[in-house]
């Protein structure tokens, strides 16, 4: 940019900066612009769908969108590789259909706030402001690859801000940006071509920080004022179900192993054993060794984030049985993502994940004392006795409920897949001054998983609240991570089986209910590591990842890079990295634990004595 032309863009922007000149060009903008898009024809519309081709992920199909512009009603439905599914709104809820046809109505997070701003969209109620609820809108220049753009900041009442950029010189909608809590998404606007006194563009791009998420819709038909009802946009009516229980039974028990406060369950993929993660934060995800094993090919290019800072690639396969306990699912749509390394973390072999779709259909109670998972037909379950009630609303596809922590007012998402009891995301510990206000603390990696380690700071509190229940003397994990979920505005944190485990849990996701029953380690104070190593399994032992300063562990010298080849005389191959973690967790305060370790080709012996760490 020359001088001048920055010079001169500078002015621009303190000439609109002044108030008076503020309120006038809105209001030539928004007539500019709605006269560049039809004008009359604009006044005359109604209703308007679009058919396009779809490209994502690396699929690619077809779609169609119905909007009633005149309430920001409306509906996607999508063919897309070997995925189908809708979306919609109906005037007061978001809902969307997964390519099972399970229908979901995410409220958690901020979604009621992008439901409110979509709204307003929909209705064009920057030229039509009657039609939706009131918003405060600012303006400015904005210079964006040598062009002038007239920048529209819109806040509506109850939504998330977002910005409609339009071309100086064209006055047509360019882009729109809205900053939500997991995501800043831009969709833009391109090849315009005029159909019944309008223009509408043609080719329409969606896409976050990583271009890898990028949607484009491609327009082949347009079709101005066709009649639309209620019932287009109206929520779905639940499918028939897609799963079945053995020899007339109406529930399946079935054991669990418990490894590093992670639940892993026995399931067959076409009629082949595999040990799955059971995780209400996930959906279905099988490992491409996996995927191979079963003959699959899967399709698409997708990136999925995790709680680390990297993403990973992803792509898609149905699976034409899935069987755990009692019960099979038929035609199950799984993401392949390359998730293997999570052995060497976890100490068994890993294969994948099920989570969501599982818990949508049956109602599930998790006994952490009997290692046993109840799963039931929910025509046939009734929550008699099965402990204190919790409503929850979905984030997603997530369970998300209300609580606090120490006083403070918080909205947790509920995370079997999570090892720790609570996790605080990086905004909510900064909005509310928790580093300096939870003490002592440490500094540590606080979990591993999709995207690579987790760093945080972890300090105990006086008292969590889930709902109507208090838990006293409660282990907190304050993320540092700037990218991936424990990044996320919205909601304030995590539940994880750390904590899960002190209770029986059925989750009742029909009616979006979590209950909590009284278990035998419901008033046991919370455990965490005592010695301040993080370590994994590696060749020939375990490999010392993080050591906590001042620890134990520092104090006995070991070193990141260590690899520890035995526990108090006892091989390190002869023991699972699960049993090492909890013995260096519920170990007793003061217990020496003798360590071998190699360093640099030579052997050595070290003792640390265990401690509470804060």
């Amino acid at each position: 940019m020359t001088f001048a032309r920055a010079l001169a863009t500078s002015l621009l922007l303190l000439v609109f900066a002044t108030p008076s000149a503020h309120a006038r060009d809105l209001q030539m903008v928004t007539a500019q612009t709605k006269a560049a898009a039809g004008g009359a024809a604009l006044d005359r519309l109604n209703a308007i769908r679009l058919t396009y081709r779809l490209r994502q992920a690396g699929l690619e199909g077809t779609g169609t969108t119905l909007t009633d512009v005149m309430t920001g009603r409306t509906v996607t439905r999508f063919k897309l590789g070997p995925m189908s599914g809708a979306e919609g709104f109906d005037g007061r809820r978001t809902w969307f259909q997964d390519t099972a046809g399970i229908v979901t109505v995410p409220e958690g997070g901020d979604r009621r706030a992008q439901a409110v701003s979509a709204q307003y969209r929909n209705a064009l109620a920057y030229w039509y402001p009657a039609r939706t609820g009131p918003a405060r809108i600012g303006f400015r220049i904005q210079l964006f690859r040598s062009r002038i753009k007239e920048a529209l900041e819109v806040a509506p009442q109850g939504g998330l801000p977002f910005e409609l950029w339009f071309d100086a010189q064209t006055k047509m909608l360019d882009r729109v940006i809205e900053v939500g809590a997991t995501e800043t998404r831009t969709t833009s606007y391109e090849d315009y071509r005029p159909t019944g006194g309008l223009l509408i563009a043609h080719r329409i791009r969606s896409s976050n920080a990583a271009a890898a998420f990028g949607t484009e819709r491609v327009v082949t038909k347009v079709e101005l004022n066709p009649v639309v009802a209620d019932a287009d946009f109206a929520v779905p009516p639940p499918p028939k179900p897609d799963f079945a229980f053995g020899r007339g039974a109406r529930k399946s028990v079935q054991p669990f192993r418990f490894v590093n406060n992670h639940i892993y369950v026995d399931v067959k993929l076409n009629g082949r054993p595999f040990a799955l993660l059971l995780d209400t934060g996930a959906s279905n995800v099988i490992t491409p060794t996996v995927a191979r094993a079963l003959r699959l090919r899967p399709v698409g290019d997708a990136r999925v984030w995790g709680s680390g800072d990297a993403s990973e690639a992803a792509a898609f396969a149905r699976i034409d049985t899935v069987a755990t306990g009692n019960v099979r699912f038929r035609n199950q749509l799984f993401a392949v993502v390359p998730l293997e390394s999570l052995s060497e973390i976890e100490g068994v072999p890993f294969h994948g994940m099920i989570g969501y779709e599982l818990f949508k259909r049956l109602v599930a109670k998790i006994d952490y004392d009997a290692h046993t998972v109840t799963l039931s037909d929910p025509a046939a379950w009734a929550p008699d006795g099965v402990g204190v009630p919790i409503p929850f609303v979905f984030n997603g596809t997530v369970p998300e409920i209300e609580g606090a922590i120490d006083g403070i007012e918080a909205a947790f998402d509920i995370d079997t897949g999570s090892r720790m009891s609570v996790g605080l995301y990086g905004p909510f510990v900064l909005r509310h001054g928790l580093r300096g206000r939870f003490t002592p603390s440490i500094e540590t990696v606080t979990g591993w998983g999709l995207g690579g380690p987790s760093r945080g700071t972890v300090a105990r509190v006086r008292r969590v609240r889930l709902g109507t229940i208090a838990i006293n003397d409660v282990v907190v994990d304050m993320s540092r991570q700037t990218q991936g979920v424990l990044s996320h505005t919205a909601p304030s944190g995590s539940i994880g089986s750390g904590l899960l485990k002190r209770f029986r849990v059925t989750f009742d996701y029909p009616h979006q209910r979590i209950y909590l029953a009284p278990a035998a380690r419901t008033h046991e104070r919370d455990a965490y590591d005592r010695s301040g190593l993080w370590i994994n399994q590696a060749r020939g032992g375990f490999q010392v990842v993080d050591v906590v300063e001042r620890s134990p562990a520092a104090l006995a010298g070991l070193r990141e890079g260590d690899t520890i080849t035995a526990v108090d005389g006892a091989a390190a191959s002869s023991m699972s990295l699960g049993i090492v973690r909890d013995r260096l967790r519920d170990g007793a305060p003061g217990t020496e634990i003798r360590l071998t370790i190699l360093r640099e080709r030579h052997i050595q012996v070290v003792a640390l004595r265990l401690r509470d760490l804060f």
